[in-house]
């Protein structure tokens, strides 16, 4: 079973931040900030042992002898996908994944 984290994008000073709590009201939903973007963490490393995240610029092959393409982690019906050239791959399914920056900070190095 994979470890369930979070961290965020925290909009008023512009950085990532550790997420420590979340707060759920009455009915169940989730209550944060409106300042706050939640990513979750896929449960996977990079190639340098970096934790992989939602809203992550990586580079990746999906199969050995392909090129590399670059993508944003994004969570679509129900799993973690790099979306490339029309096309969705599974990041668990990737054979080489690395961390370039994410979203939010780097935003150029997604075409």
């Amino acid at each position: 079973m994979r470890e369930i984290k979070f961290r965020a994008w925290d909009k008023e000073r512009e950085e990532i931040v550790p997420v420590t709590q979340l707060f759920w009201d009455i009915l169940g939903n989730l209550k944060t900030p409106d300042s706050f973007i939640l990513m979750q963490y896929t449960g996977l490393k990079d190639k340098n042992g970096k934790e992989i995240y939602e809203g992550d610029i990586c580079k990746f092959q999906f199969k050995r002898n392909q090129g590399q393409d670059i993508s944003e982690v994004r969570f679509d019906a129900g799993e973690f996908k790099f979306c490339a050239d029309g096309f969705f791959y599974s990041v668990g399914r990737c054979s080489v994944i690395e961390v370039i920056g994410n979203i939010y900070e780097n935003p150029e190095l997604v075409k």
